[in-house]
């Protein structure tokens, strides 16, 4: 077993600072050898380059998958865990901040085993925005098992001393829901292994937009300047699909990540995503149980909606066709006018304007329209046998297919 970074950085910080206080900047011959002496791909790095790389501040052109970071527990979540909650319609939301602890899956597990016939689940979707993991590998293994056949591999970590292969070891929950997964820039690690697993067996259909584009192992040696140098010890690997370890994981259907984006994520992970979608409660269908019943849900709304329509109009609400159609648009307020009393003016109405969750939108879209095909019944994906791969064949099809 080659050193790890740990006990390598601490020898080096030890040689490489001259008193207790730290340094400006980083030796280049210092990164260059915790580089050399930990990349997964060590043998096939030039050493010329990576010095001449480290110089210029840039050691990833030489090595690919290193970057620098701030300290472990710099930017530490104080929501570790996962949150889960169904939303009204059948969805199932779940949000998984951190798979450091056991309650994260025992959560999920929970939730997929509660029976309710009533109201079933209708699809799944998996948050994995923010998830940024670098040695859980085992829990996000256990995780994905929930979803898959029992026996499927899911993804195997291969370094200099060899290959671990992490399959499914439990038998699938909800295996027949259709999932998509959502995924963004702070998506690393681990979370990039679950998310490409899932669509490489054909389980999920990702939104969102790209990983980190760190899906390895990492070990972290801290510098004399304070930074972290991550280099990656072990990379993913994904059977004959999916991308190099230091390239992103892409969504099948690209979501631009919204302004404020970690706030909308830590109020979603506090209370709950159904204020940041547009459909809370699902429009009425006609269905076969309606048939059997003698209903018509999608007319009987119509009607209630037409009602209280025109109770208001009877209360002196004003109506669409009340409005002069001589008069102009009303000139905007300026900022320095009052409002009336109770009414808000123009900056608080933006402050109170919600902050609409787009992917978390378009994933609900793709669940109601895949259940409205009756689709949610397609058969779960067989079992990988031994030494197989969950490569795609050529030719093949399926709503995860690239």
């Amino acid at each position: 077993m080659h050193a790890t970074l740990v006990h390598l950085s601490l020898l080096a910080v030890a040689t490489a600072v001259p008193g207790p206080a730290k340094v400006a900047t980083d030796p280049a011959d210092l990164i260059a050898g915790i580089v050399l002496s930990n990349h997964v791909d060590a043998a096939s790095l030039d050493p010329a380059r990576v010095r001449e790389a480290a110089v210029a501040g840039e050691p990833s052109r030489a090595a690919p998958g290193v970057f620098f970071s701030t300290p472990e527990g710099a930017g530490a979540r104080s929501d570790d865990g996962a949150r889960v909650q169904r939303l009204e319609g059948g969805w199932l939301w779940i949000r998984v901040c951190s798979l450091g602890r056991d309650r994260a899956l025992d959560a999920i597990r929970k939730e997929l085993d509660r029976g309710d016939e009533e109201k079933p689940v209708r699809g799944i979707v998996l948050d994995l925005r923010a998830l940024e993991d670098y040695r859980e590998f085992e829990a996000g293994a256990r995780l994905a098992s929930l979803f898959v056949p029992e026996g499927c591999v899911l993804f195997s970590l291969g370094g200099r001393d060899g290959t671990r292969r992490f399959t499914a070891q439990e038998p699938a929950r909800m295996q027949l829901a259709p999932m998509a997964v959502i995924i963004d820039s702070g998506t690393a690690g681990v979370g990039e292994a679950i998310a490409e697993s899932l669509r490489a067996l054909r389980r999920a259909v990702i939104f969102g937009s790209q990983t980190a584009g760190h899906a390895a192992e990492y070990g972290a040696a801290e510098l004399p300047s304070g930074r972290v140098l991550r280099v990656p010890s072990r990379r993913v690997i994904w059977g004959e699909g999916g991308p190099p370890f230091h390239e992103p994981v892409r969504p099948d259907i690209g979501v631009a990540e919204v302004e404020m984006a970690a706030e909308m994520l830590r109020r979603e992970a506090e209370e709950g995503p159904a204020s940041f979608i547009a459909e809370d409660k699902p429009r009425p269908r006609q269905n076969e149980a309606a048939l059997v019943r003698g209903e018509n849900p999608e007319l009987e709304e119509a009607i209630r909606m037409r009602l209280e329509a025109s109770a208001k109009d009877e209360d002196g609400a004003v109506t669409n066709e009340a409005v002069p159609a001589a008069e102009g648009p009303k000139p905007p307020e300026s900022e320095d006018e009052a409002p009336a009393d109770g009414e808000a003016g123009p900056k608080s109405k933006a402050k109170k304007e919600a902050i609409r969750d787009e992917a978390l939108q378009r994933a609900l879209d793709f669940l109601r329209g895949v259940d409205a095909l009756g689709l949610n019944r397609a058969a779960p994906p067989a079992a990988s046998p031994p030494g197989a791969t969950n490569a795609p064949a050529q030719g093949s099809g399926g709503p995860a297919a690239r």
